[in-house]
């Protein structure tokens, strides 16, 4: 195509000769080519054409080819694609003199033809590629000849942009009755509701998922203000379908065909998108309880990699919020566009040396990367002095100072980009990212304290030291001049409003579980604003500052620490908005967008989260809870979770006529819940005390009470004795072992482990020592010593005749330790089987274990790593022959096996990640064969990348999750992607086995647990 600088100026009269010398049979044809040409977005095709005419052509290529080629003294056609051969030409018919029809004309008939074509029978469709399987990555997909988009893309991608620009160009005021207006907020709302999953499958097929946010984000404006019922309506489902895709965009582009599944089905309960399409979501599945109400006050996560989970250290808003730059522990620096979320540059940043550095120093947090004031480039720091700015078009560097001798122990950024600190022994370094001046040191020495944080005002004038003993100290950059300000806070951490009017200093109190974050006056070092944080309960560990910012405008303060974000208005002192949980763990750096309305946190090892500050609905309803419950299930209808810093116990129950229930219990140790559901016993770390509820009524049906204070034996010592002796308002004294296991061996003073067996039968250990009672009667039936100072993972067969459990002892506990597992038979009391494993911490005492409906086999599990691998063993113990079969497989991500043999099929045994039949495990050859009463060790399961006893995959089959828990799999397949925030932990005690095939439930952390409900 030729050049602009080949044409002579002053063509107007030129194109007015070849507008008026059109063929007279096609004027009229290519008069409307190119008026809808001249205001296209892009060169299109000729397929890509042809809907937008309104002339009939019958899609006959060729003889619209021949139209176009008739005018050619304006358009040509190149490499298949529509081309004017001159700017001016564009130019030219874009004016009136061209007598052609309107500019808003023109995108008026390109939207209405756009949604002609979109809104065609069979031209827009679920799995329009025909892809049938639900987890086609991207990668693995195969345009189809012929392509059913190839006529699409452009209507696809631009009818939005057409219709806002008609809007802007009419300068219509949507709400207003014309009837042209009513017509297009109709034709909207119905393209909406009917394709809308269709319209994003395609955009994701093209590669054009940031295209697909922005124009539903100008829907949003366009829309926004429309009063009426109609109007309304399409405005709450363009607010969500906005929420929808921010949500779910990381998987709908790599997975297009997820936006029927796993979008559908992980959307909040009051989702407008889930109620529009509820009949394309899977019919499969059902998940109750686990998903949130309405949309949180997250808008977007910011992934580095969907493989990889890499901490983030700093993040910044440009200076018209329309961007955002954040940098990773590995040295790499991002760029997203802040309103889709889509990052359009990622640059590696120093390397090695950087990654060494800000893993092993928590200093590091401070904020390191920084746009300029114009917002054109960003710029990049790490504690080596190594600074680059980058430009923000090309994602080039495009100026660089050269790394610092040595490594300094705090650096800072200024909010403008254009001044570096960094503070090593004793000296602050300031450097210049524009050159303007060369590198300036200020020496400084704290006193009996270290340096604990840096921060420069935006034009790098003043610096703020903070230390760990109470002081704050301000340098004057240009003199050198210090003053300081002592406060009573410790570890101080600093921050500057954007004018460097005020200096914000923030700190621990004693206890460590509350802070303080102080607002000063630089000129006069005078107090302004003192604020008080305590957390909402108590986190488990200190709970400090870690990262401060105030807004443009300093009417808002906002407080990052190790679990939460906090913002407060300065004026008033009120706390305006907060967020706590475990998507806030660690958090290094915070920044406000331009007008205030939201925060981006980065957090280790966590991500970049974009949070909305005027939803306050949920924005302390995610305390933190650091992997702290458990999760116990009876059947497919009801289970029972455990938060053990929120002292709440809840019952789950999926029938409609039995409402959850909750108990709140203070320091339960342990829990249980009968094969039927209709009792919960509990014990405390503080007591010795079993706490039996009926799970119905809600009330305490018996109190199993076991204190050493209320021990008393009779003359003879009877067991039986003293249970008939001691009754108190239905709180029974039992015989109590407690003196027993401290004169034999030095296990805990409290109940370990509960397991409830028949209607009458419930077990407790403590210490080693295993005690069976009559739940009827609280009376001691049976006691089993262990030989152990622990027994734990008890489990009864289906009907109380053998109970397992697994043992051990703790004077090895950190280097390894034997475990033993025992069989017994409660009818004659006797162990009939028993195995050891030698020496292993990770068969760990959290191992399952499970009978057979059989009784003839029990299963249990055990794992450890080498090599690099995760090795998963499953040992099927049979108890007739008294032999151990094995199978081994092996992962990089596999976890805990979680196995349990089904209630009704013998010889099924389902695990975490589907299910097995257990009579192909006996035969294959992949098996070994272990004799019970010896002692097992590594060695009989030694792995060797080539060798046969281990496999890459096992055969399970029905659902379950995938080794690395991110996908529902169901027959080995993967079928259902899990977002993030959905994804159990790696917590023995946080996920169960399937329930016979049909359930499966988890915990996660800070939020509701998860059960999933199988239909097929």
């Amino acid at each position: 195509m030729m050049v602009l600088e080949t044409f002579p100026p002053g063509l107007n009269g030129f194109y007015e000769r070849m507008i008026n010398s059109l063929p007279s049979l096609e004027e009229d044809l290519c008069k409307e080519i190119l008026s809808v040409v001249s205001i296209l977005k892009r060169p299109v095709t000729i397929e890509e054409l042809l809907p937008l005419l309104h002339s009939y052509f019958s899609d006959n290529m060729e003889t619209l080819e021949e139209v176009i080629q008739s005018c050619g003294s304006f358009l040509k056609i190149q490499a298949g694609k529509i081309y004017f051969v001159h700017q001016s030409a564009v130019e030219f018919l874009k004016s009136s003199a061209s007598k052609l029809s309107t500019i808003a004309e023109r995108h008026k008939s390109v939207f209405w033809s756009s949604m002609d074509v979109l809104n065609r029978p069979g031209y827009l469709k679920r799995d329009i590629y025909g892809l049938k399987e639900p987890s086609t990555d991207m990668a693995e997909i195969h345009i189809p000849e012929p392509n059913p988009l190839c006529a699409l893309q452009y209507s696809c991608t631009y009818w939005v942009d057409h219709l806002a620009d008609w809007v802007c160009e009419k300068r219509i005021v949507m709400g207003e009755p014309l009837p042209q207006e009513e017509c297009v907020i109709l034709e909207v709302s119905s393209f909406l509701r009917r394709k809308f999953l269709n319209w994003i499958e395609a955009l994701s097929l093209l590669r054009q998922m940031q295209g697909a946010i922005q124009a539903i984000q100008k829907l949003q404006v366009l829309f926004n203000q429309s009063p009426g019922s109609i109007e309304q309506g399409l405005s709450a489902f363009i607010h969500d379908a906005n929420r929808f895709l921010l949500y779910h965009k990381v998987i709908i582009e790599k997975t297009p065909l997820q936006l029927y599944a796993s979008a559908l089905l992980f959307s909040p309960k009051q989702s407008v998108v889930k109620a529009q399409f509820r009949d394309e979501a899977p019919d499969w599945v059902t998940i109750t309880p686990g998903l949130e109400t309405t949309w949180s006050a997250c808008l977007q996560t910011l992934y580095y990699d969907l493989e990889r989970c890499i901490g983030a250290c700093s993040v910044a808003y440009s200076p018209d919020g329309e961007w955002l730059v954040t940098l990773y522990f590995d040295g790499t620096v991002k760029l997203w566009h802040a309103k889709s979320g889509t990052c359009t540059h990622t640059v590696s940043l120093h390397g090695g040396e950087h990654l060494k550095y800000s893993m092993s120093m928590v200093s590091f947090e401070s904020k390191s990367v920084a746009f300029s004031a114009d917002g054109k480039s960003f710029v990049s720091s790490s504690c080596n002095g190594d600074v680059k700015v980058w430009d923000r078009d090309t994602g080039r560097c495009t100026y660089q100072i050269e790394p610092h001798p040595s490594l300094a122990t705090e650096m800072a950024i200024s909010s403008d980009g254009s001044t570096v600190a960094l503070y090593d022994r004793g000296r602050i370094v300031i450097r210049s990212t524009k050159g303007e001046f060369s590198t300036r040191t200020i020496e400084c020495h704290p006193q009996q304290g270290e340096v604990h944080s840096i921060a420069l005002n935006a034009n790098g004038q003043w610096i703020a030291l903070g230390s760990t003993n109470h002081l704050l100290e301000i340098f004057d950059v240009s003199t050198g001049g210090c003053q300081q300000i002592s406060t009573d806070h410790n570890e101080v951490t600093v921050a500057w409003s954007p004018d460097g009017a005020w200096v914000v200093s923030g700190g621990a109190l004693n206890p460590r579980m509350n802070f303080i974050v102080q607002i000063w006056e630089r000129r006069t070092g005078k107090s302004i604003l003192r604020l008080k944080h305590e957390a909402p309960s108590d986190p488990g560990y200190e709970d400090i500052p870690t990262y401060m910012n105030l807004s443009a405008d300093k009417r808002f303060l906002a407080a990052g620490s190790r679990c939460d974000i906090c913002v407060w208005n300065t004026s008033t002192g009120a706390l305006t908005w907060a967020m706590y949980g475990s998507d806030l763990k660690y958090i290094n750096s915070i920044s406000f967008s331009p007008d205030a309305q939201r925060v981006v946190s980065a957090s280790y090892p966590s991500t970049i989260k974009v949070w909305d500050l005027s939803i306050m609905a949920d924005s302390i309803s995610h305390r933190p809870s650091p992997s702290t419950g458990q999760v116990i299930f009876t059947d497919d209808d009801r289970f029972l979770a455990y938060d053990l810093l929120m002292d709440k116990i809840r019952l789950y129950d999926r029938r409609a006529d039995m409402p959850d229930s909750t108990f709140y219990e203070e320091s339960v140790c342990t829990i249980a819940l009968s094969q039927e559901g209709q009792r919960l016993a509990l014990a405390s770390f503080d007591k010795t005390t079993i706490t039996i509820w009926n799970t119905s009524t809600r009330a305490i049906t018996l109190k199993i009470c076991g204190r050493t204070e209320h021990i008393c034996f009779d003359a003879r010592g009877s067991e039986e004795s003293v249970c008939q002796r001691r009754h108190w308002n239905n709180e029974i004294a039992a015989d109590v072992y407690l003196d027993e296991v401290s004169r034999r061996r030095n296990g805990p003073k409290r109940i370990a482990c509960l397991a409830f067996g028949n209607a009458s039968q419930l077990a407790s250990s403590l210490g080693g020592l295993i005690k069976i009672w009559n739940t009827s009667n609280g009376r001691c039936s049976q006691t089993i010593d262990s030989g152990c100072s622990y027994a734990t993972n008890m489990t009864f067969s289906s009907q109380g005749q053998r109970l397992a459990f697994l043992a051990y002892d703790d004077e090895r506990m950190w280097g390894g330790y034997d475990v033993i597992i025992q069989v017994w038979d409660v009818a004659t009391k006797q162990c009939i089987s028993t195995l050891s494993w030698e020496e292993t911490s990770t068969l760990s005492t959290r191992s399952s274990l499970s009978f057979s409906g059989e009784q003839q086999l029990v299963s249990c599990e055990n794992k450890w790593t080498k090599d690099g691998l995760r090795l998963a063993v499953i040992c099927l113990w049979n108890l007739r022959s008294d032999s151990i079969i094995t199978r081994t497989f092996t992962s990089d991500k596999i976890s805990f096996v979680h196995a349990r043999f089904d209630t009704r099929l013998a010889n099924r045994l389902h695990t975490a990640y589907g299910f097995f039949d257990t009579r192909e495990l006996l035969s294959t050859s992949s098996s070994s064969c272990i004799h019970a009463g010896s002692r097992i060790s590594k060695k009989d399961f030694e792995y060797t990348p080539d060798s046969e006893s281990a496999e890459a995959m096992p055969p399970f089959r029905g659902y379950g999750f995938s080794y690395d828990r991110e996908w529902i799999m169901r027959d080995g397949k993967r079928l259902l992607w899990i977002p993030p925030d959905f994804r159990p932990s790696d917590e023995p005690g946080d996920i169960t086995p399937g329930m016979n095939g049909s359930s499966i439930m988890w915990l996660r952390d800070s939020r509701e647990p998860v059960r999933m409900y199988f239909t097929e």
